[in-house]
């Protein structure tokens, strides 16, 4: 909300009008005819009006008269002025006759007194030449004398007419206006989203009480236009209008400042209750509107032909979840089967719901793009969930995911930051996953979970590729069955493979594996959480491979945890490991845990209800003989 500052104006102008009579012989001398006779009248107002050479006082001698004006005759820009009444034109007052009096005459010559005529207020209708309001220089109030209607009375005795005190009825409101840059601005516009301004006013009653002069709204508005002339190039605008009093509390004012150029600025502001005889400072900082980026084209099939050598690219978020939609059509994703995508930008999906695409049977090259603002929160009966939820007979290659998953399982199922379950799928590349995920399986069946991919099945391999994770992944089991949980893949089936593939979880990264049931065992690895036996003989990360990250788990029943591969209780299932992986420092424990409340725990091979390594960095899932472990 902008900065609304309240500057008090005096109610009572205190307007003096001293009068002086002249016979029809002392015409002359006071440079009138003899069959016209002049009285001479001179006016004083406060800051910050100041007479105009149109401004003009209107005098009421008895209730019906019709309006006499006294006619300014000094010069412009000052506070105290003469008039000039033809007296003739004047009637002579009775003792006791109340005087009104109306200001500006200029300005209401022949509308007030008439309620057919409405009185326009200044700046609602720029084509009423009589009513257009110019401001001309910054910062300058002498514009607004010529409209700001006054009312007052007093009373003729003693041969005088008594000093007559105007109450204002108008409001002012200044805009300090702060735009981008310096221009030449022409025009300032203030509006609403209704009819809240008022554009006339009915102005024939005319009481005896100066505080019972009231303005009855004729026509209402939602604009006000004030015109701006000898400006000189600025970026912070003074302007000043005048509106009839009206309550905008609440409202919202658009202000819209127009350069020389027919540039428009544009900014908004609360409005405020504007009582008459007020001066309101209110600001505002205007900027030109953008232009609307077009709505994404969600037809990307007009980019390629989606072959190789003429993928679909991929632009935007719009692309992304058309393909989401159309994964959905046909059986097993038909109509993407064997079509070729490949990102052209990183692309944010702004933290809105992703629905993951449900069947992907393509090619998708992420061409070393981002993907981020991913985020999954729902209850999944079963099934895989991810950026792709299910890919078969698919290759996945050079992409990043970054978002959060959060998920409640009501059967099996599988996650994974980019895929939940790979069915004959080919990783390659540099495939990078910045996802946090959290898991709670609430029925009584395996869950397998991995920070980039759930589950490797049937012939999926990781060819000649970087797979690296950084992130929270957190699973809770709260069914019979068991938890499947790893840094880079949950579990890998007998027929997926592992060739020249480098593993790395990034330092902070923590990877967390509960079981509250009573049966189920919690199978938690750096990367892999379970893994048929027969592939940890020749089909393991490659050396070079970091698990940098903490883990943790805590089960009911069994509770086994590695830095490699989770499934390690079994002496057979570490064959030829020591060998592959022994005195390599990539491997960091240190702060891991691993507790059972009614099984065993195994760490890194060993069993213990507590184990803590003396290293700080453990060199594989090795038997127990070969490698010491202080139990406590």
């Amino acid at each position: 909300m902008k900065t609304i500052n309240f500057i008090q104006c005096s109610i009572a102008l205190a307007t003096a009008l001293f009068i002086s009579s002249c016979s029809d012989d002392d015409d002359s001398a006071q440079g009138g005819s003899s069959s016209q006779g002049i009285t001479t009248v001179e006016a004083i107002i406060p800051e910050p009006m100041l007479w105009n050479t149109d401004n003009t006082i209107a005098l009421y001698a008895k209730k019906a008269d019709s309006e006499k004006d006294l006619f300014y005759t000094e010069d412009s820009q000052v506070s105290e002025a003469t008039f000039e009444a033809v007296k003739k034109a004047f009637p002579t007052p009775e003792e006791g006759d109340y005087i009104r009096a109306f200001y500006p005459a200029g300005k209401a010559k022949e509308k007030a007194n008439a309620a057919s005529t409405p009185l326009l207020a200044p700046g609602t209708d720029p084509t009423d030449t009589q009513n257009v309001l110019t401001q001309k220089g910054n910062a300058t109030k002498d514009h607004l004398s010529a409209f700001y209607y006054m009312y007052g009375v007093s009373a003729f005795g003693n041969g005088a007419i008594n000093t007559i005190e105007f109450q204002p009825q108008m409001a002012i409101l200044t805009l300090k206006i702060t735009l981008p840059a310096e221009v030449i601005p022409t025009t300032v516009d203030i509006s609403t989203n209704g009819k809240n301004l008022i554009k006339s006013v009915n102005c024939n009653n005319y009481p005896a009480s100066a505080a019972d002069f009231k303005f009855v709204t004729n026509e209402s508005t939602n604009k006000v236009t004030l015109n701006l002339k000898d400006f000189k190039a600025l970026q912070q605008l003074e302007a000043n209008v005048l509106l009839f009093p009206v309550d905008l509390s609440g409202k919202q004012l658009a202000i819209a400042v127009t350069d020389e150029s027919g540039e428009v600025y544009n900014g908004t502001l609360e409005g405020v209750a504007l009582e008459k005889g007020q001066q309101y400072t209110l600001e505002v900082t205007v900027a030109k509107e953008e232009e609307p980026e077009p709505e994404p084209d969600e037809d990307y099939t007009k980019t390629g032909e989606g072959t190789e050598t003429s993928p679909w690219i991929i632009t935007n978020a719009a692309q992304l979840r058309a393909i989401s939609r159309d994964s959905k059509e046909g059986e097993a994703g038909t109509v993407l089967a064997g079509k070729h995508f490949k990102l052209d930008n990183d692309i944010s999906l702004d933290e809105e719901d992703w629905e993951p695409i449900k069947t992907f049977s393509g090619v998708f090259d992420g061409n070393g793009k981002t993907i981020s603002g991913m985020k999954i929160s729902t209850i999944t009966a079963s099934g895989g969930t991810g950026f792709f939820a299910y890919t078969h007979n698919a290759e996945i290659k050079n992409l990043t995911i970054v978002g959060n998953i959060n998920i409640t399982t009501t059967g099996a199922a599988q996650t994974g930051g980019l895929i939940g379950q790979s069915n004959n799928t080919v990783l390659s590349g540099n495939i990078r996953s910045e996802v946090n995920i959290t898991v709670t399986n609430t029925v009584n069946n395996d869950v397998k979970n991995g920070g980039v991919i759930g589950e490797l099945t049937k012939s999926s391999s990781v060819a000649n590729c970087d797979l690296s994770y950084k992130g929270e992944l957190k699973v809770e089991n709260q069914g019979t069955k068991n938890a499947h949980v790893g840094g880079i893949i949950g579990g890998m089936m007998a027929e997926a493979k592992m060739t020249n593939a480098k593993c790395t979880v990034e330092a902070e990264s923590n990877i967390t594996a509960k079981s509250t049931n009573t049966t189920g065992t919690v199978w938690l690895g750096g990367f892999l959480g379970n893994s048929a036996p027969a592939l940890l003989t020749d089909k393991l990360p490659v050396k070079d491979s970091k698990m940098l990250g903490t883990l943790s788990a805590n089960a009911n029943g069994d509770a086994i945890i590695c830095y490699a591969i989770g499934w390690s209780k079994d002496t057979a299932t570490t064959k030829g490991f020591n060998e592959s992986f022994k005195d390599n420092d990539n491997y960091n424990l240190e702060g891991s845990t691993v507790t059972s409340e009614k099984g065993k725990a195994y760490k890194n091979g060993e069993e213990g209800s507590l184990a803590v390594v003396e290293r700080k960095f453990i060199y594989g899932c090795l038997l127990p003989q070969i490698y010491r472990f202080r139990l406590k």
